[in-house]
């Protein structure tokens, strides 16, 4: 398998934020109320997702095995994960990790003083978060809707693949 971490194109963020979508549905929109359903649905705008690109707001990683999309990363300035999902058939395969580590090191490189980072994460993502280094800041709270907990890891970091 030829597994490939870059950019995505414009025209790619649509197949990516579906991928997204799926990818919550099976595994996270169980722990939702069906309102957090919507507002999550509604948060995967791909309008809004391209006009951030544009103006350097917001920084999309593809993970394509055999050139097809099986994962994706939006990172926000400075330096946020604001999503971050692998289809079920390809988790457990090192591709969330390489994203994490891709769009991390994209984030440094633009800007060297970059020394935290964050996530608001979802029930079924917190172990992967914590394998790479990821301590949770709270307890888990509903933000309409949807349950998560914001995390971070903060000094020299070195996602460990």
């Amino acid at each position: 398998m030829k597994k490939e971490i870059r950019q995505l194109s414009d025209n790619e963020v649509t197949q990516a934020l579906d991928l997204c979508w799926d990818v919550f549905s099976e595994c996270s929109a169980s722990d939702c109320t069906p309102e957090g359903r919507e507002e999550f649905w509604r948060s995967l705008d791909h309008e809004y997702m391209i006009s951030r690109m544009g103006d350097g707001a917001v920084r999309a990683w593809g993970a394509f095995a055999d050139g097809r999309l099986c994962g994706a990363c939006f990172i926000k300035e400075p330096c946020n994960i604001e999503l971050l999902f692998v289809e079920t058939a390809s988790q457990r395969k090192n591709i969330g990790s390489s994203l994490l580590k891709r769009a991390v090191m994209d984030a440094r490189r633009a800007d060297e003083t970059v020394m935290r980072v964050t996530v608001s994460a979802l029930k079924s993502a917190y172990g992967f978060f914590e394998k790479h280094g990821f301590k949770r800041l709270g307890d888990e709270e509903a933000y309409d809707g949807v349950p998560r907990t914001l995390m971070e890891i903060r000094g020299v970091i070195e996602i460990i693949v």
